[in-house]
């Protein structure tokens, strides 16, 4: 593909300012980064101090450099930021990643940002920052971060996050084994590439089924509306965390990126238009991309849920109700199914409490969870519960949701209702597996009720 963003995210060449071989250093985890990943192309090491880093030759600086590259990654601090953009704008380089947040203390008016978008918006040079991350293309494996990330960067990922905050960067990037990412970027305050773009560059990626939001302004509002549109016009659903709704956290964004998170009714009212799911915090950004990444998408019909307690079948309902989140009404041949493994005490219902004794449970649930899959009211069949109380059933609750798995096509998930409980452990395996894994009754629901949203698409920015 061919976009003004190719040199940036896409570069054949690096030059990386500030390199260092002190252990632990940002200078060394940005050099380390790149060789851990296998850049294929040029790595240039740039500090006056080296004459080789990493076994990299070191040259000076960006004027020294043997040729233009695609793209200076400049990890020095803020006092320095103006004279190395100004240098790699001088050599024809491409484009540029900052990491610093680009304030200094003599600058009570944080002129240096309006500066360094100024000249790269007279340059027209892409620049991912600064106050960030800055970015890792999973897809091509090339790192443009502070510390070496290559052990988490999973190929085959499909999920695009963009964020404006360098911490959710990792958080939801890299840290969350539920789905993975093709694309994760920390584009902070903007300085010569939008939100927007990077919405736009990742819709061009084959791999692209997914873009994450975490969002406190869209800094060109008419490039977002389109962005948005063509996203939902592709079938791409966008999910967005907006913050900013009080007038304390917008105060505080001004501070972190000197961004203006606007009237919270404008971007509800955007996000209307072009079938945005919002999501309320990042455990139901996390659930919503762990069903929307998973290979299967979401039948007609309802929740068909399987629980091993009567209490919690009672907080499910409960809950399911608030969320407007319907169960699916199954059939007489599956309630024959059901009947046919049920304790006499338990009724075919759904949601089913299947509970009866521990004789043969492991192959009662497995077809339970068939059952409730192979009902044509049934969109998404789930085990609803814990994992740890007892490691027969941990083992055997996971064993029959797999098993089911493979005589179906519907999406199977476990809801874990205490994320601590099963988590890393029985979760963990069944995500490898391709069972939707979702933390946390509440949110799993609300994530739910957007996942159904989108399948129905009208609608779908209405949770």
């Amino acid at each position: 593909m061919s976009h003004r963003l190719d040199p940036l995210l896409n570069p054949r060449s690096i030059a990386v300012v500030g390199a260092s071989e002190r252990p632990g250093s940002v200078g060394s985890g940005m050099i380390e980064g790149l060789q851990a990943c296998a850049f294929a192309g040029p790595i240039h090491a740039v500090n006056p101090k080296y004459d080789s880093i990493h076994g990299l030759p070191c040259v000076a600086s960006l004027k020294d450099l043997p040729e233009a590259v695609d793209l200076a990654i400049i990890g020095v601090n803020s006092a320095h930021i103006e004279g190395q953009l100004a240098d790699a704008i001088a050599r024809g380089i491409k484009a540029a990643v900052i990491f610093d947040t680009c304030y200094v203390d003599d600058d009570p008016e944080r002129s240096l940002l309006a500066r360094l978008k100024a000249m790269a918006r007279e340059a027209g040079m892409p620049v991912c920052g600064g106050n960030g991350m800055g970015f890792l293309n999973m897809a091509g494996r090339i790192s443009a971060t502070t510390y070496n990330a290559a052990g988490k960067m999973r190929q085959g990922g499909n999920v695009a996050f963009i964020t404006h905050s360098g911490t959710v960067f990792s958080e939801v990037g890299l840290n969350d084994w539920r789905y993975g990412c093709n694309l994760v970027v920390s584009c902070g305050q903007e300085i010569g590439a939008t939100m927007a773009e990077y919405i736009d560059y990742a819709l061009e990626m084959p791999s692209t089924r997914v873009i994450a939001l975490f969002m406190e302004q869209a800094r060109e509002p008419e490039a977002m509306e389109k962005a948005l549109a063509r996203a939902y016009g592709q079938g791409v659903p966008v999910v967005a965390m907006k913050v900013g709704r009080t007038a304390a956290s917008a105060a505080f964004a001004r501070v972190h990126s000197n961004a203006d998170t606007g009237r919270d009714a404008d971007y509800q009212a955007m996000f209307e238009r072009h079938g945005v799911l919002r999501v309320t915090n990042m455990e139901e950004m996390g659930n919503l991309l762990a069903l929307l990444s998973n290979n299967r998408p979401l039948a007609a019909g309802g929740l068909g849920v399987v629980l091993d307690s009567g209490g919690e079948r009672e907080m499910l309902v409960d809950l399911a109700h608030d969320a407007g989140l319907p169960f699916a009404e199954i059939g007489a041949a599956t309630q024959e199914r059901l009947s046919a493994r049920l304790h006499h005490a338990l009724e075919p219902v759904n949601p089913l409490d299947a509970w009866g004794t521990a004789s043969n449970f492991e192959e009662d649930f497995q077809e339970y969870f068939a059952a409730l899959a192979d009902d044509p009211a049934v969109a998404i069949a789930m085990f609803c519960g814990d994992f740890t109380w007892s490691p027969t059933t941990e083992g055997g609750y996971s064993k029959a949701l797999v098993g089911a798995q493979a005589g179906t096509d519907k999406p199977l998930a476990a809801l874990i209702n205490t994320p601590m409980s099963g988590l890393m452990t029985a979760g963990k395996a069944l995500a490898e597996r391709g069972i939707v894994v979702l933390c946390g009754t509440a949110s799993s629901l609300r994530a739910l009720k957007l996942a159904f949203a989108w399948r129905d698409r009208e609608g779908a920015a209405r949770p």
